[in-house]
């Protein structure tokens, strides 16, 4: 028996089997062909950040994608490189999933813009597929946990600090993923003179009529003039943080000291 020579579309091999004993003649069987192998990657432009298995994705970000196509029987087809994007109520891809976008590739590279406004949803999947010029194919995917960092917002009671009173801080927050339940809040309040503050619990009641938003208070009781430093960090379930500063102006309280000893840090 031999092999007939190459011919036709690049990468197709036609095979012509010859028995020159017993039949006269030959005949041809299906072409020899592997399917293409695919490999995806990613990266956040903005941020940055690291694109890999672990990366979650934030409402209102961008997601380079880029798709490298290896046919080893050279009659890849490249326009049938093509993603599409899913939004999954589920962690993990899982369903229900509704269709977000889809997109081709230029040069290997092609963008998802993942839209600021969606809610309900935990999970963006991402299905990559590539077929040759015989419609052998590969396939990846890739899955996006979406979560945003907490909400947050501080602020005072009052319009102006003295020394010797008691001030009121405030911080607002709130989480799109999990709501405000999952936060978690660190304070701290720096002295002009860099000391940390004493904080005390202040009892805020709940209300309001927003249930995306809850607020906490602290107080403390400043002993110098200048600015003191309000710093607040908010953390959600998945450990994204969040962090605000607020800067508080102390003056002295005239009826306690002269101004001379009051704005002089001890």
């Amino acid at each position: 028996m031999q092999l007939a020579e190459r011919y036709g579309t690049v990468g197709v091999v036609k095979r012509a089997v010859c028995a020159g004993l017993l039949l006269s003649g030959c005949f041809y069987v299906d072409p020899l062909n592997d399917p293409p192998v695919i490999r995806t990657t990613c990266t956040f432009p903005e941020s940055g950040r690291a694109c890999d298995g672990d990366a979650t994705v934030h409402r209102g970000e961008r997601i380079e994608l880029r798709m490298a196509v290896d046919d080893p029987d050279e009659n890849d087809d490249p326009s049938t490189h093509r993603w599409q994007a899913f939004t999954c109520v589920m962690r993990g891809g899982a369903e229900p999933c509704t269709r977000l976008a889809t997109g081709t590739f230029q040069g290997g590279v092609s963008t998802l813009a993942v839209p600021a406004s969606l809610v309900g949803v935990r999970s963006i999947a991402i299905n990559f597929q590539a077929s040759d010029e015989l419609g052998a194919s590969d396939s990846d995917a890739m899955v996006f946990p979406v979560n945003d960092a907490p909400t947050l917002q501080l602020g005072t009671r009052g319009g102006s600090f003295v020394i010797g009173a008691p001030i009121a801080v405030f911080a607002t927050y709130g989480d799109l993923d999990d709501g405000p339940s999952a936060v978690t809040l660190r304070w701290q309040v720096v002295a002009p003179n860099a000391r940390l503050a004493v904080l005390e619990d202040l009892d805020v009641p709940a209300g309001g009529g927003d249930p995306g938003h809850a607020t906490a208070g602290k107080t403390f009781v400043p002993d110098t003039s200048g600015d003191w430093v309000l710093t607040v960090t908010a953390t959600d379930a998945s450990g994204e943080g969040h962090e605000e500063m607020l800067s508080i102006p102390v003056g002295p309280d005239p009826g306690l000291c002269p101004a001379a000893v009051c704005s002089s840090p001890s």
